[in-house]
């Protein structure tokens, strides 16, 4: 029988200081020491050091670049990640310090404005987002509105205080600019994934629909508030799972029909198979839908795939007002930025009504 006094202390009798060594960190702070040690192995003032470091960098972004990026992890744990277009010097300088200051506090409370950026081609919305932090030092910023990969054109940046317009900015009246083939179709109704081969103007069974066909299918089925399907590769919610993740597990996803306001869309160009259309549209309306639905609309034997799409416009601001990442400097002041509006302009559901303001 042993001495009370040898036995190993219990949890209620430790001291403050033997109790301390057994508290478990939050999550939190874990997930920022674990950060901050593996940057500090590969990564300085001057940005990337080796080609490795890139791979590590994006094993600690957590996702991809690309929604067709399904390679499984290799068996030494470490993600080895091929992106479906090379990362620009800009972004990865940008990354080791955006990954340390994202999801902490605002550390630019003097930052509080706008920012219009025309995003490049390949670039996603958050990578945007991720250089303007890191090129703000760790300022609060949130884009208003996602643009895919495969668009181009104005995305609207809110930063510091100005981040609680972003709701107002998402409900506003956007347009684009979109090229339609349809001669071809893809299951992301765009040209992420490969699209079938285009036949030859030999082997249609029928003549090509003329701009008065295109124009009245239009007018009368596209304009307006209407009805219309997301694509299987998107990012609407469906039984707890986003569309796009259940698209590349290969399982069938129930996308329901959802109405959405377009305002105008007319054609700018057309020379068969190829067609251009303006669209002003509200929140939520999907310009790949539109291009695999209205070929077969047309005709039956008509197909359509999203070839290229810009936004040139998001609001009052348009493409011409917005500025290229290159451009921003290499430190973000608060004359760089638009300054906060005090209303937001925005277009009632009803198609054709004028503008009205918002309060912010």
């Amino acid at each position: 029988m042993t001495c009370r006094a040898s036995r190993p202390a219990s949890r209620t009798n430790r001291t403050l200081g033997e109790s301390r060594q057994f508290r478990r960190k939050p999550a939190k702070y874990e997930k920022r020491e674990t950060l901050a040690k593996s940057f500090s192995r590969f990564s300085g003032e001057g940005g990337i050091r080796t080609p490795d470091a890139v791979t590590r960098i994006r094993h600690f972004q957590c996702r991809s670049f690309s929604r067709s990026d399904t390679s499984p992890s290799p068996p030494s744990g470490r993600t080895v990640y091929t992106p479906s277009r090379p990362p620009s010097d800009t972004l990865l300088r940008a990354l080791p310090y955006t990954r340390l200051t994202m999801g902490l506090r605002n550390k630019r409370p003097d930052l509080n404005g706008l920012l219009v950026i025309n995003k490049p081609l390949h670039w996603t919305s958050s990578d945007v987002c991720s250089l303007v932090r890191a090129r703000s030092r760790g300022a609060r910023v949130g884009h208003a509105g996602t643009l895919d990969p495969l668009a181009a054109g104005v995305l609207v940046l809110c930063l510091g205080r100005a981040t609680k317009l972003i709701q107002n900015y998402l409900n506003s009246e956007k347009r684009y600019l979109a090229t339609i083939d349809f001669s071809r179709s893809s299951p992301t109704d765009d040209l992420e994934a490969e699209p079938t081969p285009a036949p030859s103007m030999a082997d249609l069974a029928f003549s090509p629909p003329d701009t008065a066909q295109i124009e009245s299918v239009l007018r009368t089925r596209f304009t307006g508030e209407i009805q219309q399907t997301p694509p299987a590769h998107s990012a609407v919610w469906v039984d707890g799972e986003r569309a796009y993740r259940l698209a590349r597990a290969g399982r069938d996803a129930e996308l329901r029909p959802r109405p959405v306001t377009i305002h105008s869309i007319s054609i700018v160009d057309y020379a068969f198979p190829l067609l251009t259309l303006d669209v002003r549209c509200g929140k939520g309306t999907y310009i790949r839908s539109i291009a695999r639905d209205l070929g077969p609309t047309i005709h039956p034997d008509l197909r359509g795939v999203l070839t290229s799409l810009t936004r040139t416009a998001v609001g009052p601001f348009t493409i011409e007002q917005a500025i290229g990442p290159d451009a921003l400097p290499d430190r973000i002041e608060p004359k760089d930025l638009l300054p906060m509006p005090a209303s937001v302009p925005v277009r009632s559901a009803a198609s054709g009504a004028e503008p009205t303001s918002s309060p912010p």
